[in-house]
């Protein structure tokens, strides 16, 4: 009976660690209330940072020493929270034309991580939207578009 109240100490200390209680003491009674005891527990937290893509965790390990424990003998307990991935905070996408206005490059970044790049080249399709004459110049429209919907079709309008 005694390695249960133990077992449920740790649960309870680990469970305190969470709340920013104290989590070097705690109090363990028996379900019948018939003998208490104040146990020392030394606990040990654990973090790993979640990303845009991957879980982060936060881990609690508790020890209760043999010479700390009302049964003589030694408890440890893990208690292990997922943080969940805080995805990707894309910032507004930025459009690069070639030279010779054949493509178009769409590129975005993550605010949370700028290692994170969404890029996609389209290429463009050019029509003349003005014949030029002899006295006026004529205007050809470039028209690119893109399959990921994050980035919205390009045009541009050039004389020639």
């Amino acid at each position: 009976m005694k390695s249960f109240v133990i077992l449920m100490a740790m649960l309870l200390t680990l469970t305190a660690c969470q709340k920013g209680q104290d989590k070097n003491k705690i109090e363990v009674k028996t379900p019948t209330q018939e003998e208490t005891a104040a146990v020392d527990t030394e606990v040990e937290v654990t973090e790993t940072a979640e990303t845009c893509e991957t879980d982060g965790a936060i881990v609690y390990n508790a020890v209760i020493t043999a010479d700390k424990c009302p049964d003589g003998t030694g408890h440890t307990g893990t208690r292990t929270i997922t943080v969940p991935a805080i995805g990707h905070n894309w910032g507004d996408p930025t459009y690069e034309w070639a030279f010779d206005n054949s493509t178009v490059t769409a590129t975005r970044v993550c605010a949370n991580d700028a290692d994170h790049v969404e890029t996609e080249t389209a290429e463009a399709t050019g029509e003349v939207t003005k014949p030029a004459t002899c006295g006026e110049k004529g205007e050809t429209t470039y028209t690119a578009e893109f399959e990921n919907a994050a980035f919205a079709d390009q045009s541009k309008t050039v004389d020639n």
